[in-house]
């Protein structure tokens, strides 16, 4: 049988990266192993434009150990590709074939503006941007790349050498770093980006930040916040949020920064002048949101491979596959969990009827609430995937630990505990995953499984027998006009069962009048 894996290798300044996919029949990605090593391949190349004796025995051996996973996992096709610090190196052409000599692996340098585009497709493909205009900076180890896009299409491509170690190199020398320092590298930062500002080539929503900089920044603002969100894939940060990370690092020593929670210690050196640039772009540019991207030119790679997309046929406009989503990509992983799409889908539409009449549509954070209902609902019985015991428990550990585009950690974690509380306990403040949540996240999180629990009920023997719901209020009371042909005894039961939670949330008592339709 013929493999559908594929794996791809990044050789970047400061880190190796490898990952081996699995793409099924409608060319979904499942990823099946996922390395990063670093090895400081242009460790010194402040210096001298050459790379050193034991950054290449580094590199050669983090290599021939990734090769011999990706053989192991019998994948179709391999990409190997080299980043800044091959690219400017005089004995890169020396690198490379000890490479191919010792590990048996070609490895293909590839210019920065098809770094961008690799960087770009792999944004595309996890973020929803519509017809947004937005920015993409991904920041390694030796260069940053800077590209300016609308949509699906890219309109202009920049590479600066602003990597994090090629700054921390050239200016950072004092434990902590001395506020001279750190005044003449901002300076060098901004003499990069504002000629690209006054040429006018600026004007975006928000900033898309991949690369190690840009996860850690988010790890490190968790663990400031003391937030437990999985993961950073799409985790949010405004200006004022990144120019405190950055000034709690500048303060610290390398040690002490070396301590510091959601900081690798390999990445603690190079870190300042990292989130240094991150704070420049957005200030240059008058960006106030940042999301993270913890994917990279590794998975543009493999969506290269799929796609067929190459910046070298001169394209400008990418293509969209798979579509990025929040609505195909809960489906989607719903589908992954072979949900009762019926039950699931039906219930999500009498939720929403109810929500779309207990609150106004114009309020755009009644909209993002929404959506979060819509993909709770659609997710709510997921749990049934491992068996139906505890499944609405299950439900939660599946969804906090999902994918799903164009959501960030904070949103997953939200509709993880609404689909958690669809049935059962009612949430409590003593409960984990709902501590976890602010707030104003967990009184949203008690809205929307109030307004869940109550739909669910609402289709108790998963036959969809109401076809709409028209809610009255008056004083005190909420009236739920349910239009049925048939008999909903048992619906109206159901929701019985489960309306003391919105009952109290919302400070109401449920009437239920049944409005027979003739078919």
């Amino acid at each position: 049988m013929k493999s559908n894996r594929l794996a791809a290798i990044d050789i970047g300044t400061n880190s190796i990266r490898s990952i081996i996919v699995d793409v099924d029949g409608k060319k979904q990605i499942r990823v099946l192993d996922d390395e990063k090593e670093t090895t400081r391949l242009g460790e010194g190349m402040g210096k001298s434009p050459r790379l050193s004796r034991e950054a290449m025995q580094r590199a050669v051996r983090v290599l021939q150990r990734m090769t011999d996973i990706v053989r192991g996992f019998g994948v179709r096709k391999m990409q190997a590709v080299a980043t800044s610090a091959v690219r400017e190196a005089q004995n890169r052409d020396f690198f490379l074939r000890r490479v191919e000599n010792e590990v048996g692996l070609k490895v293909r340098v590839i210019s920065a503006e098809e770094e961008a585009w690799l960087a770009f497709l792999s944004m595309l493909n996890h973020f929803d941007l519509d017809e947004q205009r937005f920015f993409g900076f991904d920041i390694g180890g030796g260069s940053a790349v800077l590209i300016f896009g609308i949509g699906n299409h890219v309109e202009n491509i920049h590479c600066l050498p602003l990597g994090a170690v090629r700054l921390t190199e050239k200016f950072l020398h004092s434990d902590p770093v001395s506020d001279a320092e750190l005044k003449e590298m901002r300076k060098h930062i901004k003499q990069h980006l504002l000629p690209i500002r006054n040429a006018g080539k600026a004007g975006a929503q928000m900033l898309i930040g991949s690369g190690g900089t840009m996860t850690t920044l988010a790890e490190l603002h968790k663990a400031l916040q003391r937030e437990k969100y999985a993961g950073v894939h799409g985790y949010e940060l405004n200006r004022a949020q990144v120019q405190h990370v950055l000034d709690v690092l500048r303060r610290k020593t390398l040690k002490e920064r070396r301590a510091m929670p959601g900081l690798n210690s390999d990445r603690a050196d190079i870190i300042v002048a990292g989130v240094t640039v991150v704070n420049q772009v957005m200030k240059v540019f008058d960006l106030n949101v940042l999301k993270v991207s913890d994917r990279g030119i590794r998975e543009g790679l493999i969506l290269q491979m799929i796609t067929g997309d190459s910046v070298l046929d001169n394209k400008r406009t990418l293509t969209k596959y798979p579509a990025a989503s929040r609505r195909e990509s809960v489906r989607a992983f719903a589908e992954s969990c072979r949900y009762e799409a019926p039950h699931s889908l039906h219930v999500t539409k009498l939720a929403l009827r109810i929500f779309d009449q207990l609150f106004p549509p114009e309020k755009k954070a009644v909209a993002d609430a929404r959506d979060l209902l819509e993909a709770a609902s659609v997710l709510h019985d997921v749990g049934y995937y491992i068996n139906y015991t505890r499944h609405h428990k299950h439900s939660y550990h599946l969804i906090v630990h999902s994918h799903l585009v164009g959501f960030s950690p904070r949103e997953i974690a939200i509709i993880a505990n609404v689909a958690r509380y669809h049935r059962r306990a009612e949430p409590y403040k003593k409960h984990e995953n709902f501590a976890a949540l602010s707030r104003p996240d967990r009184k949203l999180a008690l809205k929307l499984s109030a307004i869940l629990r109550l739909a669910d009920g609402l289709d108790r023997s998963h036959s969809q027998r109401i076809q709409d719901v028209r809610c009255e209020k008056r004083q005190k009371r909420l009236t739920l006009y349910l239009a049925s042909d048939k008999d909903i005894e048992i619906e109206i039961w159901g929701a019985k069962q489960k309306a003391e939670l919105f009952e109290k949330v919302f400070k109401t008592k449920l009437e239920y009048k049944h409005v027979r339709r003739k078919t």
